[in-house]
């Protein structure tokens, strides 16, 4: 499990340290955020990001830290509970990257979320990435924000291809819980 894990989670976070900004040069220690659900309607997944992000974070206390150019620094995760709330996650954005100062944030993980997050995030010139939004919206004119997901206006026309070609499919339906929030374009 874990060394499925460990390149996913590599993946998402690379671009937030690949160019660790000047201002932690003198600093041993970078901090990166993540802006997950820890409560309502998305805790499970956000406690299982917390949990694949951790197997990370102690691989890199094992390895001494992450090295970057000639430089070794400590990485320190900074958790936060967005509340699985479009308007909590932005606040927290805001918290992370005016207070704790993070050099990149890891989600939120939806689309609802990671649209308005990602907004303030490439205002503050922050990297972000957001790993399963679906929604083009996330990045559209933002250079700082990134997905790990494919975009839905993809997903759709290669999953109704796919259907259509290996089970001769001809009609779709689509299944959701009428009490879940709508979903965001």
């Amino acid at each position: 499990m874990k060394l499925k894990i460990l390149p996913v989670l590599l993946i998402a976070v690379f671009p937030l340290i690949i160019a660790v900004p000047t201002t932690y040069a003198n600093n041993s220690e970078i901090a990166i955020g993540f802006n997950l659900p820890f409560s309502g309607w998305l805790e499970q997944a956000g406690h299982h990001a917390k949990n694949a992000a951790e197997l990370v974070r102690k691989d890199l206390e094992v390895s001494g830290g992450l090295k970057v150019g000639d430089k070794t620094y400590r990485v320190n995760f900074l958790y936060g509970d967005n509340k699985s709330d479009p308007s909590a996650a932005s606040k927290l954005v805001l918290d992370q990257v005016s207070r704790n100062n993070v050099i990149g944030i890891v989600g939120p993980l939806s689309s609802r979320h990671a649209i308005p997050v990602g907004q303030i995030a490439n205002a503050f010139s922050t990297p972000m990435i957001a790993s399963w939004s679906a929604s083009p919206k996330t990045t559209e004119n933002r250079p700082f924000v990134f997905r790990s997901n494919s975009i839905f206006t993809k997903q759709g026309p290669v999953i109704t291809t796919f259907v259509a070609d290996e089970f001769g499919a001809t009609k779709a339906a689509v299944l959701y819980d009428i009490v879940s929030p709508a979903p965001v374009e």
